[in-house]
């Protein structure tokens, strides 16, 4: 042994005592240590979510990063470090949000429901993001209608045979509906198309009108496909994974913990959008494994227990049509201004179904760092962001299940996105499916979700496309 290595050894000596003094470690077994591989190093610190308040463990480039929600739980992740044997040097603790399931439990609450080409009373009316109010009051000028497949009459009078004041601005399209431009003159004369001269004619004040509306998230949806608003025997609101055929069953799978019972076949039924629509029962949802850790140092075992799966995930036996690889397509989130007239669109977050994405593919493990993955949920519509971490152990709050090697995302979501399908988009409206999200912080600006692989893991060989 050369000099250089007796001094390395003997700097490493003084260094590890000086972090973990209680610790009396030779000269080999404190180099084994270093040199162990940050995954063998994630399961050995698997034991620190004995602690309340340890988020998650993750990998790092030469050692685990460990999550933590306040530094009351730093010091205590510092002492199980230390008895378990492993060197400060090789950990970094930092402080972070915690992470929550997102299913949405339904409480008593008034929801708008309209079938298309229902009438409606325009009298402070609100559907989705849309505000839809004062339709025909003298200071009203503008409302929103359906472009496509619109069927709108005023006194019976059909919107395309309206000409003269009554203008339809087709240049002024915004997503899938278009300004209508009404002025108070209209209220008093109207110039109806006919073969030869315009006759005027008066009419009544405009008190409703009668709309086709596109399905949105929360619509019944047939044939059934990912990304769209369902609920459970529990009452908890989710949104459907992804549709799949597992064995020769068709199905549907989204997360365990929007099922009756949280990681047990529970043989409980999912509706779409609510009950009683029933689309399916669940038939497969593992329960999860028992672990037992063992650390040893100098004759002072510590053994620590806890459960784990390798993803929220449940298959769920179809008793309703559905299409296999498909996951809907939402168009823009539209805030009107009614006071100034103004609107503002933002990109893909509103929940109006225009179309569906096809699935051309699944990716085999985790993501890479930095890859933009896209979801689709039934509370937040589509959202996208950067991966920021990969196969991380979390354990959200209220669970005593953690999630073993599951990836981060830097995206919103927001209670009743569990269960959104998470995928990359490749070209214009193919995809290649990533897993599913199941759980985010309490700000939204995160989510996490089980790798597609992590599902196969549990549940077994899924085919997903046709």
């Amino acid at each position: 042994m050369n000099k250089q290595v007796i001094i390395l050894g003997l700097v490493l000596v003084v260094a590890f005592l000086l972090v973990n003094p209680i610790q009396s470690l030779n000269l080999p077994e404190l180099l084994q240590i270093q040199s162990v591989s940050p995954v063998k190093l994630q399961e050995k610190a698997r034991s620190v979510f004995e602690l309340s308040g340890v988020v998650y463990v993750a990998r790092t480039s030469d050692g685990i990063e460990i999550g933590v929600t306040s530094k009351e739980v730093k010091n205590e992740v510092k002492d199980k470090l230390q008895q378990l044997g492993i060197p400060i040097t090789r950990v970094k603790i930092v402080e972070t949000e915690p992470i929550y399931e997102l299913a949405k439990l339904e409480s008593i609450e008034t929801k708008l429901s309209i079938v298309q080409e229902e009438t409606i009373n325009f009298t402070q009316l609100q559907l989705d993001n849309y505000t839809l109010s004062r339709l025909i009051d003298d200071q009203i000028e503008k409302t929103l209608v359906n472009i496509k497949d619109y069927n709108i009459k005023l006194n019976s009078t059909p919107i395309e045979n309206l000409v003269g004041n009554f203008d339809v601005d087709k240049d002024y399209l915004v997503g899938n509906v278009v300004y209508i431009n009404i002025t108070p003159i209209i209220k008093e004369r109207l110039i109806i198309k006919e073969p030869n001269t315009p006759i005027p004619v008066t009419i009544e004040p405009i008190t409703e009108i009668r709309i086709k509306i596109p399905p949105t998230l929360h619509s019944k949806v047939r044939p059934v496909v990912g990304g769209i608003e369902i609920s459970s025997d529990k009452g908890a609101q989710c949104t459907l994974g992804f549709t799949a055929k597992l064995a020769n069953t068709l199905g549907f799978v989204t997360n365990s913990h929007c099922s009756l019972i949280d990681f047990f076949r529970d043989g409980g039924s999912i509706y779409q959008p609510s009950w009683p629509d029933s689309i399916g029962v669940e038939i497969l949802d593992p329960a999860p494994s028992y672990l037992t850790i063992s650390q040893c140092n100098d004759g002072f075992c510590i053994h620590s227990n806890f459960y784990f799966r390798y993803s929220d995930a449940a298959f769920f036996k179809a008793s309703t049509e559905l299409t296999l690889g498909k996951i809907a397509k939402v168009g823009n989130k539209v805030i009107i201004d009614w006071e100034n007239m103004t609107i503002k669109e933002i990109e893909g977050e509103g929940l109006t179904i225009i179309g569906n994405y096809t699935i051309v593919g699944t990716l085999e493990g985790n993501a890479k760092e930095g890859t933009k993955v896209c979801k689709v949920g039934r509370t937040t519509g589509m959202t996208c962001g950067k991966v920021i971490k990969t196969c991380v152990d979390v354990r959200p709050i209220g669970s005593d299940v953690i999630r073993l090697c599951q990836d981060i995302v830097s995206a919103y979501s927001s209670p009743g996105d569990s269960g959104s399908p998470v995928f990359k988009i490749e070209n214009g409206e193919e995809v290649v499916l990533y897993g599913i999200l199941w759980g985010g912080s309490k700000d939204g600006k995160l989510f996490v979700y089980s790798p597609f692989s992590n599902i196969v893991r549990d549940l077994g060989k899924l085919e997903i496309t046709k």
